[in-house]
């Protein structure tokens, strides 16, 4: 295993990267190097710009290579770049498909490299040559693996802070980071990618990808991170997108922070779930396809719905602990059911014109049981559902400033120990005293 650094300032992509000192200067770099088991930190010297990334790397058009020699030739194109036994360029041709990173061997003139091994070389012309995805700020170039993955972190002095690295596209690349197909097993922590043409964070064909204290902003109506499988956000934010967190199945996304999406804060298919997240402005707070949970969320001002399950009878899902806050808007729903499976237990819905709904009656399983209902004045508390045991409707959860969106309990709230089992608050903020070995408490209370 090694240790990469990268620094934006004082880098340089001719070093050979191994320490702070001998740093490259640009992330591509250091992904064209990493193994499985690696660690890439790269220092937070002010936002890594489209500008920096474009001039450091190079794209080549055409060229020609010979299997049986392993030469790749592009006249006069390898001079400036320092190419180095080990580096990876990307090659691709009509027999290769979309392309794929092959190792370079050695340099053998300004307009040569000697490639590793021709055994990786389908036959057919090469249509292009070059040593990054054109579409992005930074593409990864290997996979780690099940027992060593690869991490990726940004830092501020040393290497185990928090510092946040920004990678600012200022509306130049489709994307911020492109993953790999298939299993990547990256841990990517402490990076913000801002103002990408599409997608900010691109996994839509990558699973086994691990997100920490990263950020997704404007990403001109798209998405901030499109992941397929086994993908888990950990305190992640991602603001004025289409889709905040758009997902596939076998993804958890926890302790995260969503706001001002144009369609759906945080949407994710099968057997996934969101834990402990934060939605707001957005038309649908969370969506669920099927067989999923959300629990411990907090969802205000989404004018659509706050959580919706699609509208397919094999969907199952719970909400469980959440608080939604409608903000009087017009036509919203706290939680919305489309199929016959779905369990709402511990939530408070505050201030939608329909709090809890479903289309139709499904009798016992529907389940509904210490909620709080409290509509907008002239709205509908459950349409479709039974109001369940333990609930209570029109009672104001008197949240410590509902205006300010601090929805933690009062000490006189009627939430308070009213959830099940008992010693549980209703919605998604616990009260901080010791739980004494009895459940799950968190937040705070005044």
């Amino acid at each position: 295993m090694a240790d990469y650094y990268v620094n934006g300032v004082s880098g340089d992509d001719n070093h050979n990267g191994t320490s702070a000192a001998l740093a490259f200067k640009t992330i591509h770099q250091a992904l064209c190097h990493v193994a499985p088991g690696d660690n890439v930190y790269i220092k937070d010297t002010g936002p890594y710009t489209a500008a920096a990334r474009h001039s450091a790397i190079p794209v080549f058009t055409g060229g020609s290579w010979n299997p049986t020699t392993r030469r790749v030739t592009k006249a006069g194109q390898f001079v400036d770049y320092s190419y180095q036994s080990g580096d990876r360029i990307w090659l691709a041709s009509a027999s290769i498909g979309n392309g794929g990173w092959y190792p370079v061997a050695a340099v053998i003139d300004d307009d040569t490299l000697l490639l590793a091994d021709n055994s990786l070389y389908p036959g057919g012309a090469l249509s292009d040559i070059h040593n990054d995805c054109t579409t992005a700020m930074a593409a990864l170039c290997i996979a780690g693996s099940s027992d060593a993955w690869i991490r990726i972190k940004g830092y501020g002095s040393s290497v185990e802070d928090a510092g946040i690295v920004t990678l600012d596209s200022s509306d130049v690349f489709e994307h911020g980071f492109v993953g790999l197909s298939g299993n990547n097993y990256y841990r990517i922590e402490n990076i913000a990618v801002r103002n990408t043409l599409d997608t900010c964070w691109q996994w839509a064909s990558g699973d086994y990808v691990s997100f920490r204290r990263c950020a997704a902003v404007n990403s001109n109506g798209n998405n901030g991170w499109r992941g397929r499988d086994r993908c888990t956000w950990r305190d992640c934010t991602a603001e004025h997108h289409g889709t905040g967190i758009l997902g596939v199945n076998y993804n958890q996304v926890v302790g995260c922070a969503i706001s001002d999406c144009a369609s759906v804060g945080i949407s994710l298919t099968m057997f996934s779930g969101a834990v402990g997240c934060t939605v707001h402005d957005c038309p649908t707070g969370i969506y669920l396809f099927s067989h999923g949970a959300v629990a411990f969320c907090t969802v205000f001002n989404c004018s659509s719905v706050g959580v919706r399950q699609a509208t397919i009878s094999s969907s199952h899902i719970s909400v469980i602990n959440c608080t939604i806050d409608g903000g009087g808007l017009i036509g919203s729903v706290g939680v919305q059911c489309h199929a016959m499976a779905a369990g709402v237990i511990n939530c408070i819905l505050h201030n939608c014109a329909t709090c809890l709904k479903a289309p139709t009656a499904f009798g016992d399983l529907l389940v509904t049981r210490h909620n709080m209902y409290n509509p907008s004045s002239g709205g509908t508390a459950v349409e479709g559902f039974a109001l369940g045991e333990g609930s209570v409707v029109g009672i104001d959860p008197r949240f410590v400033d509902e205006a300010g969106h601090d929805y933690r309990l009062r000490w006189d709230s009627p939430a308070r120990a009213a959830g099940w089992p008992a010693y549980l608050d209703m919605g998604a903020q616990q009260r901080k005293e010791n739980s004494r070995g009895r459940g799950i408490l968190t937040g705070g209370e005044m």
